[in-house]
């Protein structure tokens, strides 16, 4: 909880002595539109400028925001098939460790992975064969989910 206050709490430092590196002594005023600033001669006129300077904001996003990304990136589906994908993906790589953790306890004793039952190691290349196989299928699937989500979240939306 500190850390999201420090965060709220964050403040941009200043520039002073910078007013753009134009060398005129034009003030800012703000301008009355959103959060901005432009830049006025000290007669008033904006001198034919268009550039404004922008303020930062600081705090969480409103709610408002947040659905609006969701509707232009495609909707609900959209986000929806990006968790589902996202989920596939982690659990293949939690699927890696487990089976490694598995293939270790296989090295004198068998083990029983999804109801299969995998040979002791010792028992020759044929068991070793079979773990190997195990593990090549979890990386491709992995690799597939992984591959599936990228595409997904570059060309969709």
């Amino acid at each position: 909880a500190d850390a999201v206050d420090a965060i709220r709490n964050s403040v941009q430092e200043e520039h002073s002595g910078d007013d753009g590196g134009d060398g005129d002594s034009a003030k800012k005023e703000e301008s009355g539109v959103g959060n901005s600033k432009t830049e006025k001669s000290e007669d008033g006129g904006n001198e034919g400028r268009i550039m404004t300077i922008e303020e930062r904001q600081f705090g969480l996003s409103q709610a408002s925001t947040w659905l609006s990304w969701c509707k232009y990136s495609g909707g609900f589906g959209f986000i929806l098939v990006v968790l589902i994908s996202m989920v596939l993906d982690r659990g293949m790589y939690v699927m890696t460790e487990i089976w490694l953790a598995l293939w270790t306890d296989g090295a004198t004793e068998p083990v029983t992975f999804l109801g299969r039952e995998y040979p002791s190691q010792t028992d020759g290349l044929g068991a070793q064969r079979a773990y190997v196989k195990t593990y090549t299928g979890i990386l491709l699937l992995g690799c597939v989910f992984t591959l599936f989500r990228t595409n997904w979240l570059i060309q969709g939306g």
